[in-house]
Formats: structure tokens, sequence, C-alpha cells
């Protein structure tokens, strides 16, 4: 016979609690899996936008890096127009295109605007048409078709 003071341990059931049934089950489902893959870490990456993004000078100064980077992009040697090249046009017309585009050369590409430069082209009576385009090497050229001398 046993005695009853003797302490029996108890064996612990294999079986999980109810809780941890329930996770097993909800870690089982898809949409639960994706949600935690991945809009936890979306979740977490809007906090810290949120956080960085609330101060207005950490906006202004953000917005300004941005600014900073197009501007030396766009002050690039590669986009730099420093000639007037216009093929087309008798000497008197080639000084009077120039005279009315008064351009201030060099200049970048993205500063000249090619339909307001092309619509003061062609507002001289003796430009019949008119073609602008920026060739490599910083070159504008200006490709005119003047008007016949008997309609000027």
């Amino acid at each position: 016979m046993q005695s009853l003071g003797r302490n029996i341990p108890l064996r612990r059931d294999p079986a999980p609690t109810r809780w941890q049934y329930r996770l097993q089950r909800l870690w089982l489902t898809p949409y639960y899996r994706v949600l935690l893959r991945y809009g936890g870490p979306v979740l977490v990456l809007a906090v810290v936008a949120q956080l960085v993004l609330q101060s207005e000078t950490r906006r202004a100064a953000i917005v300004q890096s941005f600014v900073d980077i197009q501007e030396k992009f766009q002050a690039r040697p590669e986009f730099r127009v420093g000639l007037l090249s216009i093929e087309g046009a008798s000497a008197d017309l080639a000084d009077a295109v120039r005279a009315r585009l008064a351009l201030k050369l060099p200049q970048s590409s993205f500063d000249l605007d090619l339909d307001v430069l092309r619509a003061k082209i062609e507002a001289l009576d003796a430009v019949a048409s008119v073609q602008l385009r920026v060739r490599s090497g910083g070159v504008l050229q200006v490709v005119l078709k003047e008007c016949p001398e008997d309609l000027t």
C-alpha cells in the first residue's frame, strides 16, 4: 500500500489550452497572417512618418532638400544652352530674331519655354514658319522659313 502523504506529481496535459488553440487557429487563417505580415510594418512606417512629418521645420527641410536636388540636376552642364543657331534666315532676319528673343545665355534648357520663344519669332512678319529644338552640345537651334519677299 502506498501512503497518502506522498506527493504525486501531476502530469501535464499535452492538449493545448483554449487560448492556445484559438491562437493557433487564428494563425492558420490567411487574412490574419497577411494582416500581421504586411499590415504591421506598414502601420509602424505610417506612425514613424507621422511623427517625423509632424514638425513644420522638418517638413520644410525635407521639401527644401528636394528643391536643392532638383536645382542641382537642372544646373548641370549637360543641360546648359550656350549658343543660338539660326538657320534658313538672312543676316538681317537673324539679327531681328536675336533681338526679339533677347536670351541671356548660358541658361538651363529647363528654363527655356520653347512655345513662348516660337510665338515671339512667329510674330515677325518675315517669318513663315519656325522650328525650335535644343540640340546636344548646348545649342538652341532655330530653323526658319522666310516668307517670299513679294508677300512682305
